[in-house]
């Protein structure tokens, strides 16, 4: 295998290795229960936590079973999920995702995409921080409308024509997967934060 796309990591232990802070390591087993405090795994310990990076791996964080507020679940909706930016869904306040539903390029590099978001929700989060925020969550009518402007943009794609994975309901409904537009009109408009689009509820 080339070298040159991936980085290259000398040793099985580089976990160990990059231990380079007491405050740092590594815990295997089953996440319980998430609150307000952190998180607690199944063996009865409880860690504090200000973020929680929840990193699925292949899996996508819409196939995975989690409520949110008032009782909104996840669950068997993943073709059905109207993600704001790709990047937050209605109802799951403090909840944040990389590469969400219409958020995938189908002609340009992930990894754009991935980082645009990654510091889209840095900034977020470090804003929230600044103004003493407890809770965010994106506004259902900001999230409406920008999912009725990318199914229009969809609308005008090969990706549109026809049954495929990208399209919810086994090939038959809207396209879910792949974000309609150019690599930089993506990121212009995620290079700064409206804040007219979310709420914020203070601690």
């Amino acid at each position: 295998m080339s070298k040159h796309p991936r980085i290259a990591i000398i040793g099985a232990g580089y976990m160990k290795e990059n231990q380079v802070q007491e405050a740092f390591g590594t815990k295997i087993d089953t996440l319980v229960v998430v609150d307000s405090d952190g998180i607690s795994i199944e063996n009865g310990k409880k860690y504090q936590a200000d973020y929680i990076v929840l990193a699925t791996g292949f899996d996508t964080a819409a196939s995975l079973e989690r409520e949110g507020r008032d009782g909104n679940m996840m669950r068997g909706k993943k073709d059905h999920l109207r993600y704001y930016h790709g990047i937050a869904i209605p109802g799951f306040p403090n909840f944040f995702s990389l590469q969400g539903n219409n958020s995938t390029p189908g002609h340009f590099s992930a990894l754009f995409q991935l980082e645009t978001q990654a510091t889209y929700i840095a900034s977020m989060l470090s804003q929230s921080l600044t103004e003493g925020d407890a809770v965010i969550e994106v506004n259902a009518k900001a999230t409406e409308n920008y999912n009725q402007w990318i199914d229009d943009g969809i609308s005008k794609t090969v990706w549109n024509d026809k049954e495929s994975w990208f399209h919810a309901d086994g090939g038959k409904g809207r396209v879910f997967t792949h974000w309609p537009g150019p690599a930089t009109l993506y990121w212009w408009i995620n290079r700064k934060i409206d804040r007219n689009d979310w709420i914020f509820t203070k601690a």
